[in-house]
């Protein structure tokens, strides 16, 4: 049955970018702490897509997307999916995390001034490295330097509230784009939306925010 519910005793016989997607969508999300195993996890449960596809769906398409879901660790979701997954167990993150803000200095209005900057700077400029973020936030005098944990600890807090996801590798380098963004074509911004618990995955919040296993 846990085979079955990981999508690893059924795979998605679709090709294609909208393959990816289905599996993404069947599994309700796959661990993405690193790209490379984002896309392998992808391709087990198919029988029938490629790394290009997984670039394809989450880069072009926009039908997933990988940023910070289930206990706040990087996950691969559906697009759909995003907003009731952040909504549900965002806050509870964002408690689990209140003592490494601290850590870090950066306190509540901090935290929400960075989000705003953040999500400026990269809708308007478009996917920004870690480096790029962390000049942008010492500009806006937020930050005392563009380097070291506070930089990510506050991407990661806008990605939590739902400002932005994961964007392209530039060369060895990852950066981040506006979930705001428009869809290339369309001029429509990416607004995830709930679409419910699937029968065989977790359906509370609690039992999203901790991992799979016995």
């Amino acid at each position: 049955m846990r085979a079955l519910a990981n999508g690893l005793g059924r795979p998605v016989r679709r090709a294609g970018p909208a393959g990816v997607a289905d599996v993404v969508r069947r599994v309700g999300g796959l661990q993405a702490q690193t790209w490379p195993a984002a896309a392998l996890a992808v391709r087990a449960r198919s029988t029938a897509t490629t790394w290009a596809d997984v670039d394809t769906a989450r880069l072009v398409d926009r039908t997933v997307v990988r940023g910070w879901f289930q206990r706040g660790t990087l996950h691969l979701v559906a697009t759909e999916d995003a907003g009731w997954l952040l909504r549900a167990l965002g806050p509870v993150t964002e408690d689990r995390t209140a003592r490494r803000y601290a850590e870090l200095g950066l306190s509540e209005t901090v935290r929400r001034d960075a989000a705003t900057v953040i999500e400026a700077e990269t809708a308007g400029r478009g996917p920004l490295t870690r480096a790029e973020i962390g000049e942008a936030l010492v500009a806006k005098g937020l930050l005392p330097e563009p380097t070291g944990q506070a930089v990510y600890a506050l991407i990661r807090y806008a990605g939590l509230h739902g400002l932005l996801c994961y964007g392209p590798d530039r060369g060895s380098k990852e950066t981040w784009v506006a979930i705001r963004q428009p869809r290339r074509g369309t001029g429509r911004a990416v607004r995830p939306v709930p679409r419910g618990v699937r029968a065989g995955h977790p359906g509370r919040p609690r039992d999203l925010g901790r991992p799979a296993g016995p």
